[in-house]
């Protein structure tokens, strides 16, 4: 079983590979406001998840509240 903190790796990993896609898109005029949209929500979703497993840290280790599912990273299915 994986523990919480390599879930939360193999899903930082993934959607560093996403919002490189998402660079490139927008630099070259592809991104659309959906995908922007998504983006946005996937880099809030992160954002609470790594607060929330800072203060696990901070307050002596354990699993963090929130959930982190690698079988759909960024919460949006697999790849476009």
């Amino acid at each position: 079983m994986t523990t919480h903190a390599g879930k939360l790796a193999i899903v930082l990993a993934h959607e560093q590979w996403e919002l490189e896609q998402a660079s490139y898109d927008i630099a070259a005029g592809r991104a659309t406001a959906k995908r922007c949209a998504e983006t946005a929500g996937v880099l809030e979703r992160l954002a609470r998840e790594l607060r929330d497993h800072a203060a696990t840290l901070a307050f002596g280790g354990g699993h963090s509240p929130t959930t982190v599912d690698s079988d759909e990273p960024g919460g949006r299915g697999d790849p476009e």
